[in-house]
């Protein structure tokens, strides 16, 4: 929506290559039906730009507070939809959609087993993908603040919060959809210094130097600050940009990523 179909033909003109992210409206099938067409279009005219169509983000968060709550069944139905969209345009890539860390978790309210499902049938073995955010800063916000390790953490997601569930009891790979540190917001610990040690060791970690020996394809959150997310917890909704909202600059030098 708003315009943001256009990422895909900048991305093209740049040679960059996107994952497009579809919202899944809340009790609105039309206007997420709507996006929907809208990626597949943008797709089908640049395929070799987009890497997949991602239907809804943390749809399954907090069921009871979250005002943009989305049934799994429903979400499942857009995914369906998206993949009919995509025959007809005669374009194969993967269709996945993007749970919080809970959502491949039995024993969490924000269990998702029909999206989870979905990422397994709806695509050929090697693109059979899940997205999960996780987030070692918060949960060192509740233990200790160790920015330079978020090994704890991690195995701790990866144990409890269903990644290795993801992977052997639905067959599909897990991508970290978000992962970050705020440069900002209420405690002292959220500032440039701890985001940049953080953000070096969770480099690492992704590459592979951890417990699991397995690399894991990431996408950090995230480029820009974005000042109008001002309710989110800690104050740090409008900190987590690699760069300032104008993007001049960065707010640290980013080491080498391969």
């Amino acid at each position: 929506a708003d315009n943001m179909d256009k990422v895909v033909e900048i991305a093209a003109a740049k040679n960059l290559q996107v994952a497009v992210g579809v919202h899944c409206y809340p009790g609105n099938a039309t206007k997420t039906k709507a996006d929907i067409d809208k990626a597949v279009t943008a797709a089908k005219a640049h395929p070799s730009t987009v890497l997949g169509i991602i239907v809804g983000n943390e749809t399954t968060l907090n069921q009871g507070s979250n005002p943009n709550y989305v049934a799994p069944s429903v979400v499942a139905g857009y995914m369906d939809y998206a993949k009919a969209k995509m025959n007809d345009a005669g374009i194969s890539m993967t269709v996945t959609s993007c749970l919080s860390a809970g959502g491949a978790d039995p024993n969490s309210g924000e269990y998702a087993p029909q999206i989870l499902e979905k990422c397994r049938d709806l695509n050929s073995e090697e693109n059979r993908i899940i997205m999960m955010n996780i987030y070692p800063f918060y949960g060192q916000v509740e233990t200790s603040i160790t920015p330079a390790d978020i090994s704890g953490n991690m195995q701790w997601s990866f144990n409890n919060q269903g990644i290795r569930a993801a992977e052997t009891k639905y067959g599909i790979s897990v991508i970290i959809g978000e992962i970050g540190w705020p440069t900002g917001g209420h405690n002292s610990f959220q500032n440039v210094t701890n985001a940049e040690i953080n953000f070096k060791a969770t480099l690492d970690w992704i590459n592979g130097n951890n417990v699991y020996r397995q690399a894991y394809n990431t996408f950090w959150f995230e480029m820009f600050d974005e000042p109008w997310k001002t309710a989110e917890p800690l104050g740090a909704g409008t900190h987590w940009g690699l760069y300032t909202k104008d993007g001049q600059t960065p707010k640290f030098t980013i080491p080498n990523l391969l």
